[in-house]
C-alpha cells in the first residue's frame, strides 16, 4: 500500500478521471502536489482524506468541475505555496480546512464562485498572505492566525513578506481576531463590502499599510 511519496504527484489534464480514490492511504508528500487543468473533471478531493502534509507545494489550479476540497480533512501543513486559483464552478460555493495549522505561501485568488472560506486552524503563514480577486467571497475566517512572515537572518529578508486582501468586492467579514504579527507589509484594496479591517490584537507590522478603496470600511 503507498503511503509516502518523497517526490513530487502531479495530475494533469486527465479528461476521464473523476476521483482520487487510489490515493487514500497517502499521508506525506515530499514534494509538491500538483492538480491542474480545464480538461480535469474532477469533482473533489476525497481520495486524498489521509493526506496530512505536503513538503512543497500545494497547487489546486483551474480545475473547472471542482465543487469541494472539504476531502482533504486530515491536512495539517504545506510547506511552500498553498494555492487554490481559478476554479469556477458553480458548485464551488466554501471551503472548510480547519485542520491545516501551517503554509509557507496562502494563495487563493480569482475563484468567482466561492461565498465562504474556513481556515479556523491556520496558525502561521511564513512568508505571504494573498486573497485577491474572489468575486462573491463574502466570509472568511482565519480565527486562529497568529503570524504572517517570519523573521530570517539577514535584515535584507526580514521585511519581504506581504499581506493583501484585494478586489473581494462582496467580501463583509475576515475573521482576523488572533493576528498579532505581520512581518512586511499590509495592503486591504478595493473590498467594497468590508466594513472593518478584523484585526483586533495586532501589535507588529515591520514595513507600510495600504488601506484602498474600501467605501464601506467605517472600524
Amino acid at each position: 500500500t503507498l503511503t509516502s511519496i518523497t517526490g513530487n504527484l502531479r495530475i494533469w489534464n486527465c479528461p476521464l478521471l473523476t476521483n482520487l480514490q487510489g490515493l487514500n492511504n497517502i499521508t506525506t508528500i515530499g514534494g509538491n502536489l500538483d492538480l491542474d487543468g480545464y480538461l480535469f473533471p474532477l469533482t473533489n478531493l476525497n481520495g486524498l482524506s489521509g493526506l496530512q502534509s505536503v513538503g512543497g507545494m500545494l497547487n489546486i489550479d483551474e480545475l473547472q468541475s471542482l465543487t469541494s476540497i472539504d476531502g482533504m480533512s486530515s491536512l495539517t501543513t504545506v510547506g511552500a505555496n498553498f494555492i487554490i486559483y481559478n476554479c469556477n464552478n458553480s458548485g464551488f460555493t466554501s471551503i472548510s480546512v480547519p485542520t491545516l495549522t501551517s503554509v509557507g505561501y496562502f494563495y487563493m485568488d480569482y475563484n468567482n464562485k466561492l461565498t465562504s472560506i474556513n481556515f479556523s486552524g491556520l496558525q502561521t503563514v511564513e512568508k505571504n498572505f494573498n486573497l485577491v480577486a474572489n468575486a462573491l467571497l463574502a466570509s472568511a475566517d482565519f480565527s486562529s492566525l497568529e503570524t504572517v512572515g517570519l523573521t530570517l537572518l539577514t535584515e535584507l529578508e526580514v521585511n519581504t513578506g506581504l499581506f493583501e486582501v484585494a478586489r473581494n468586492p462582496n467580501l463583509l467579514n475576515i475573521n482576523l481576531s488572533n493576528l498579532s504579527t505581520i512581518r512586511g507589509r499590509i495592503e486591504f484594496i478595493q473590498n467594497y463590502a468590508l466594513q472593518s479591517l478584523g484585526f483586533q490584537n495586532l501589535t507588529s507590522i515591520l514595513r507600510h499599510i495600504s488601506i484602498v478603496s474600501n467605501t464601506a470600511l467605517n472600524d
